[in-house]
């Protein structure tokens, strides 16, 4: 949600139409994606949609391993770069 923000905020201080079209369109993609993993958690933490274990959430540490790390951060640099440049292709 505050990737939204600060793509909103940055949409009024640009001047290419361009990239102001390209921010409020990542701003909106961003938030509305917030607003959805946010509703869905309520969903789930409301119904209950997990089965019960006997271990709690806090108590299980996941393994880090290099590759993971790396996927991990890969898929951060990668993501937004292909969101930005999908974007941009279908705006010009």
């Amino acid at each position: 949600m505050g990737q939204g923000v600060v793509f909103l905020v940055a949409s009024f201080f640009v001047h290419p139409d361009f990239i102001v079209t390209l921010f409020r369109v990542a701003a909106a993609f961003s938030l509305v994606c917030g607003y959805g993993l946010s509703l869905k958690n309520r969903i789930i933490d409301n119904y209950k949609a997990w089965p019960a274990t006997e271990m709690s959430w806090r108590q299980s540490k996941p393994i880090r391993t290099l590759r993971g790390t790396v996927l991990d951060y890969t898929f951060v640099v990668v993501a937004p770069a292909s969101f930005f440049g999908v974007v941009s292709w279908l705006a010009g």
